[in-house]
C-alpha cells in the first residue's frame, strides 16, 4: 500500500466524484427507460422480486438456485417497499452505489498518487453502461449494487490487513464476509486473497522459505474470513429452499467446455473498453505490481475463471475484477503518463472509450423490433437488439466484427504507444548527443 502524502485537496476531489455521481444518475433516470420484460423485473429479477415478496409476507425464499440463496438485496428491499418493490430494489441500489463510488475512491487512494487519475478512473466507472451505477435504472430488480459494496469493502480492509495485521481488521473482515455472501456468494473470492497478502508465490527459495514461516505464524488468523464466509452460505442455505435442481459444479463444468475463446476474449474489452491497450502496453510494470500486492493477483484470477465457468454474463462477472483492474490501469497510466500526453494519442482513446461504454446513449430496452446491424465496437444510438451488445447473446456477425475492431483499435494504439516511445528516446539520445558526458565536459572537450 502506497503511503499518500499529504494532500488538503482530497474533499475537493470526493466533492468532484460526488457531482459527477449525481448528474449520472440525474442523466439514467431522464434518459433510460425501464426493461419492459417481465413487467420490469427482467430475468432473474423475477425470482429477486418473488423472494422480496415473499419475505414481504413473513416467508422464508422458496425459489431457483443461485438466485434464492441472495437474500440480502431482496430482503432490504421488503423492509421499505409501500407497495412497489421495483421502486424499493431502485432506491435501495442506488444508495449501494454511492456506498460503492466513496469505497472505491477511498481504495485508489490506497495505490495511486495522482487525484486527476483517481478522478477519471471513478468516471469511468460511473459511466459504464452495464457498470451498476446506470444499470439499475434499466433493470432495478438485481443484487450486484451491494455485491460491490462488500467486494470493495473487503479489498480495502485486505490492503490494510497487508500493511499491519490487527485484530480489528481481521474481526471486521470476518463480519463482512458472513455478511456479505448473503448478497451474493461470489463475496467469498475476497477471503480467499488474504493467504496471499504476505507475497507466497516466489521462485526464490529462501524467500519462499521465509514467507512460508510468515504465513504458518499467521495461518489461523488468514482462514478466519473464509470460514466465515462459509458459514455464511450455510445460514441461507438453512433460511432458503432450492425449487430446482441447479448444481454449480455441474454447470461450471458445461460452461468449461462450452465457452468459445473469441466470446471470452470479445468480454474483456466490452467490460473495460480500449482503455485495456494502455495497461497491456505496461504489462511488465503491471506484473511487477501484481506480484509484489499477490492478493490482487489471486482477486483478478479468480474472477477471470469464474468469468469462464460461471454462466453466460461472461462481461458482467469479469467486471467485478474492476477494482483491481482499474488500479492495474491506473498505475499503468502514472508509468506512461509522458507518451499519454500526445494529444492524438489521449484523444482517440478517449473516444473509443467513451463509445466502448455508450456514455451518450441510454441501453436499449428488451425485447425490441430492431434488427442486427454492424457495430463500430458497440452499436451507435439506442436502436439495436439488447442483447447484441453482450460478448455471449450476440448475433454471431456482430461479436465477430466487434471482436475484430477492438483488436485493431488495441493495435493502433500499442503502435502508437510505442512509436511515441521510440521519438521520446531518439530525442533524448539526440540532446545527450549535444551537451556530452556530463562526466567528460563539454562535446568540444574543453571543460
Amino acid at each position: 500500500m502506497l503511503k499518500q502524502p499529504r494532500d488538503y485537496h482530497h474533499t475537493y476531489e470526493l466533492l468532484l466524484a460526488v457531482g459527477v455521481f449525481i448528474l449520472v444518475n440525474i442523466a439514467s433516470f431522464l434518459c433510460q427507460d425501464r426493461i419492459t420484460y417481465n413487467s420490469g423485473r427482467g430475468w432473474d429479477g423475477v425470482v429477486y422480486y418473488n423472494i422480496a415478496e415473499q419475505f414481504s409476507r413473513g416467508q422464508l425464499p422458496d425459489a431457483d438456485a443461485p438466485f434464492v440463496y441472495r437474500i440480502g438485496t431482496p430482503f432490504l428491499a421488503s423492509l421499505i417497499a409501500r407497495g412497489d418493490l421495483l421502486a424499493a430494489f431502485w432506491l435501495i441500489n442506488v444508495l449501494a452505489n454511492a456506498v460503492t463510488v466513496f469505497l472505491l475512491w477511498v481504495f485508489f487512494r490506497m495505490h495511486l498518487r495522482d487525484w486527476r487519475i483517481r478522478i477519471a478512473l471513478l468516471v469511468l466507472f460511473m459511466t459504464q453502461w452495464h457498470g451498476p451505477i446506470r444499470f439499475v435504472y434499466l433493470y432495478p430488480a438485481y443484487v450486484d449494487p451491494f455485491f460491490f459494496v462488500f467486494l470493495i469493502a473487503g479489498l480495502i480492509l485486505v490492503t490494510k490487513l497487508k500493511s499491519s495485521v490487527s485484530v480489528g481488521s481481521i474481526v471486521a473482515l470476518v463480519a463482512l464476509m458472513f455478511i456479505g455472501v448473503t448478497f451474493r456468494e461470489a463475496v467469498l473470492m475476497v477471503a480467499l486473497t488474504v493467504p496471499f497478502i504476505v507475497n507466497p508465490i516466489t521462485t526464490d527459495l529462501l524467500q519462499w522459505k521465509q514467507m512460508k514461516q510468515n504465513f504458518t505464524s499467521v495461518r489461523v488468523s488468514f482462514l478466519l474470513p473464509a470460514v466465515a464466509g462459509i458459514c455464511g452460505l450455510v445460514v441461507t442455505h438453512l433460511l432458503a429452499t432450492q425449487a430446482n435442481n441447479y448444481s454449480f459444479l455441474r454447470t461450471a463444468h458445461w460452461w468449461a467446455y462450452g465457452k468459445p475463446l473469441p466470446g471470452y476474449i470479445l468480454a474483456w474489452f466490452i467490460a473495460f473498453g480500449p482503455v485495456l491497450a494502455v495497461t497491456l502496453y505496461d504489462i511488465r510494470g503491471c506484473w511487477t505490481f501484481l506480484m509484489r500486492q499477490q492478493h490482487l493477483l489471486i482477486f483478478i484470477l479468480g474472477f477471470s475463471v469464474l468469468a469462464w465457468v460461471g454462466g453466460s454474463d461472461t462481461d458482467r462477472i469479469l467486471y467485478w475484477s474492476m477494482p483491481v483492474v482499474y488500479v492495474l490501469t491506473g498505475k499503468a497510466i502514472e508509468r506512461q503518463h509522458a507518451l499519454l500526453r500526445s494529444v492524438p494519442i489521449l484523444a482517440t482513446l478517449t473516444i473509443l472509450q467513451a463509445i466502448s461504454q455508450r456514455m451518450f446513449w441510454a441501453t436499449p430496452d428488451f425485447p425490441n423490433p430492431f434488427s442486427h446491424k454492424v457495430p463500430f465496437l458497440t452499436h451507435i444510438g439506442r436502436e439495436c437488439p439488447m442483447l447484441d451488445l453482450y460478448s455471449y447473446h450476440a448475433h454471431q456477425l456482430v461479436q465477430s466484427v466487434s471482436l475484430l475492431q477492438y483488436a485493431l483499435c488495441t493495435i493502433v494504439i500499442l503502435l502508437c504507444l510505442y512509436n511515441r516511445s521510440i521519438k521520446r528516446n531518439n530525442c533524448a539520445n539526440h540532446a545527450l548527443d549535444h551537451t556530452g558526458d556530463p562526466l567528460r565536459g563539454s562535446p568540444s572537450g574543453q571543460g
